[in-house]
């Protein structure tokens, strides 16, 4: 048996948000939906791996609140090593762009 892989594992996505006219029911469907996180955290035998992104839909994103029910888990946090560096890249560029500016 593989992993179970979660994409999009941001706020809005997990748990899915919709627009609820009645407090209670958005209650309900957000306990159906931590029960359904929670089976798929269970069924993970090799390992289970939540995927986020910084920016969806050119809007920045948080993870899911989800994710506060995993911490003190054996997580382990890993970054995509290309993503890191075209950050740093871009943070220098914007730096060195800057500076250059006050002359």
């Amino acid at each position: 048996m593989t992993g179970v892989y979660l994409l999009g594992f941001e706020e809005g996505l997990v748990p899915l948000k919709v627009k609820q006219e009645k407090q209670p029911q958005g209650l309900i469907q957000l306990n159906e939906e931590k029960n359904l996180f929670y089976v798929t955290l269970t069924r993970a035998k090799k390992g289970c791996y939540l995927l986020t992104t910084q920016h969806r839909w050119q809007k920045k994103v948080q993870a899911s609140q989800f994710w506060q029910i995993i911490q003190g888990e054996p997580v382990q946090m890993l970054a995509d090593p290309v993503l890191t560096r075209r950050a740093k890249v871009k943070q220098k560029q914007v730096e060195k762009s800057r500076q250059s500016s006050l002359f």
